[in-house]
Parts: structure tokens; C-alpha cells; sequence
């Protein structure tokens, strides 16, 4: 068997008749070589199919070429981030793009900030940070690069953003629900402060005031995060929240719900009590876990795009890593409407909503 033999930077400097370090130079950027020059070697070096070594670069820059990505949970909570169906796709785009760009990204554990302590890291991806994100803090206090997706509630932390477009995604979701029917929409929530809530929260609020409506928000702020299955945890508690706000007396006929698992248990409460899924009451959800298209009916519900906010955020950070920009933009992702049948009211039908 053939083996092939490696291509350096000597064989390039060689075949174009130049120095090491003009190769170097035309390669990487520098001055000193002319327009000419660098073409030339840079077409060699692709004929001779020459492969830069990521050591040499680390070794030459200071860097150890790692990056990390977590998605923030409290300290001391465990939770298993990859089962997300949203949380899966955007590791899998942030790794490939990583690699691309010359960066190894390893997945942290939620609620692991010791294992942060030990890791070389040239900077980390934050998804959804929570208030007083202990990895945020971390990174700050080695000033390492770090980029989140979803902005840090409240704070003036040194982070670059890749965020989704809520007030968009908020109002089409909204807009829509009237337009199947709904008379009067509520708003679930988990209440715990992450800004995809607040600025969800923000969007519906400024609807209201627009069409002279009462805000109608449900909170669920009781979740114990610190269980062993925080997910079970939080399925409960949705349970029982959903409850809570179908007995409430003032309750309207549709509603919105900033996380899956409180739309799931709106479903669940309903079938229980016989209100039909969207005649009586429309349900739909901000997020996908990966279970509203097999729901029971299937969920409208927003696509939040998760592969672009993990090229995108893996990009800004190899950016940030090797100081090719100073001081980037914001950069927004669409939140797309997805109408399925929790929102398709049939014409006529009467609503056993009270208000």
C-alpha cells in the first residue's frame, strides 16, 4: 500500500524558488511579498495539495487551537445538553465549523465549572447563559474570547452575541394565532430569567400595547433544578403549571409557550379535560425539543434555525481567536414560523374560552 508523503512548507518553498519565510509570509498574510508572488505560491502550494501544521501555528501563536461550547445551566446543575434535538444540531454545526477554521471545540457539561478550571482554552461558545453564568465568569478571568448564543441576562460582561430574532419570531407567531381564530392569547413561562424569555416576554407585551390588550402571562418559576433529572423535574412541573392555568378564572383561548415542555403539558391538561386541541384552545411553542412535530396535535412552533447559530458562533469565535476583528456586530438569526395543527382552528368553531 502506497502511502502519501507529506507536503511542507520546504517542498512548497522549493518548487516556487523562494525562501521558507516568503512562503510563510504569502501564506499567512503578511507584507513584505508581492501581489504576484503570493499568487504564485499560493497555487503551488495547493498543486502540491500542502497542508499547513495546526502545531506549528499553535506553537508560533501562543494559542492551543481549543475552544469549548457548553449550554449554561446554575452552578452544581446536571443535565444532559445533547438530547435537545436544537442543542444537538447547533454543537454538530459550531464542531464542523471549528474544525474548519483550524479550532478543536470540545462539549463541556452543564453545571461542570470545574472541569473549566483545567481545560487551555483560547475562548468558548455559551448557549443561552444564565444570570451570573459561572463560565462566563471563568472565561473573563483568563480574558479569553467568549462568544454567546443568546445574550447574557443583565450584565456588562465582555461577550460577542449570536441571537435569534425574537421580536420578529414573537409577533408572526402571535399574528398568526389571531389570524386562525384565537380571540385572546396568553403567554406560559418558565420564569427563569434566560433572555430568550425576556425578550420574548418584551415582543408580546409591546403586541398588547399596540392592539390595546391586557397582557395575560403564566409563570412557572418553581422547577428544582438541582434534581438528579432536571428534565423529569421541569416535565412535572409542567404538568402541574398547566393546571394552574386552565383553572385560572380569566383564562383566554390560545396560548403561547416560551418552552416545549409547558406546551406539551397544556396538551396533556386538555386532553384530561376534554377542552379539543385548537377548537377549544391553541397551543403552541417557542421552542423544539424535538417532540412538537410528533405531538399530539403536532405543534406550531418556531424554528430557530440552530445550525446557523452554530456556524455562526464558531465563526465569530476563530475570528476573535486570532484578532481578525476587533469589535464585531451583533449577528441575528430569523426565528421562522412553523404552523401545524395545535393552531388550526377550524372556521366557525366556538371557543369555550372565559374571559
Amino acid at each position: 500500500m502506497t502511502t502519501r508523503r507529506h507536503v511542507g512548507i520546504r517542498d512548497v518553498a522549493r518548487a516556487a524558488g523562494v525562501s521558507i519565510t516568503t512562503v510563510s509570509h504569502a501564506l499567512n498574510e503578511k507584507g513584505g511579498v508581492s501581489d504576484e508572488t503570493r499568487s504564485r505560491v499560493r497555487q503551488i502550494a495547493a498543486e502540491l495539495g500542502y497542508r499547513p501544521d495546526p502545531r506549528g501555528r499553535q506553537l508560533a501563536s501562543g494559542r492551543t487551537g481549543l475552544v469549548a461550547l457548553t449550554v449554561s445551566m446554575p452552578d452544581g446543575v446536571h443535565a444532559l445538553i445533547e438530547e435537545f434535538a436544537h442543542n444537538a444540531n447547533l454543537i454538530d454545526a459550531a464542531t464542523s465549523s471549528a474544525i474548519a477554521r483550524g479550532l478543536a471545540l470540545v462539549i463541556v457539561p452543564a453545571g461542570e465549572a470545574t472541569i473549566w478550571e483545567r481545560l487551555p482554552l483560547d475562548g468558548a461558545i455559551v448557549v443561552d447563559p444564565v444570570p451570573d453564568d459561572p463560565v462566563v465568569r471563568e472565561m473573563q478571568q483568563r480574558s479569553a474570547p467568549i462568544v454567546t448564543v443568546g445574550k447574557l441576562p443583565g450584565a456588562a460582561a465582555d461577550t460577542r452575541v449570536v441571537d435569534n430574532d425574537y421580536e420578529g419570531g414573537t409577533t408572526s407567531m402571535l399574528d398568526h394565532m389571531i389570524a386562525a381564530g384565537a380571540r385572546r392569547i396568553g403567554v406560559v413561562t418558565l420564569g427563569a430569567g434566560e433572555s430568550f424569555e425576556t425578550d420574548s416576554l418584551a415582543a408580546y407585551r409591546r403586541w398588547c400595547a399596540d392592539r390595546a390588550m391586557q397582557p395575560w402571562i403564566h409563570s412557572a418559576d418553581d422547577v428544582d433544578w438541582s434534581s438528579p433529572r432536571p428534565w423529569d423535574e421541569l416535565e412535572s412541573v409542567a404538568r402541574t403549571s398547566a393546571s394552574s392555568c386552565l383553572d385560572r378564572r380569566d383564562m383566554p383561548d390560545a396560548l403561547y409557550c416560551l418552552a416545549e415542555a409547558f406546551a406539551g403539558g397544556v396538551l396533556a391538561e386538555c386532553a384530561a379535560r376534554g377542552l379539543r386541541v385548537p377548537d377549544d384552545m391553541m397551543v403552541a411553542s417557542l421552542s423544539d425539543r424535538g417532540q412538537t412535530a410528533r405531538a399530539t396535535p403536532p405543534l406550531t412552533t418556531l424554528d430557530l434555525h440552530p445550525r446557523e447559530l452554530g456556524t455562526a458562533a464558531a465563526h465569530l469565535l476563530a475570528d476573535l481567536v486570532e484578532g481578525t476583528v476587533a469589535d464585531p456586530a451583533p449577528v441575528t438569526v430569523p426565528a421562522t414560523l412553523v404552523t401545524r395543527a395545535s393552531t388550526a382552528r377550524a372556521q366557525g368553531s366556538a371557543s369555550t374560552a372565559r374571559t
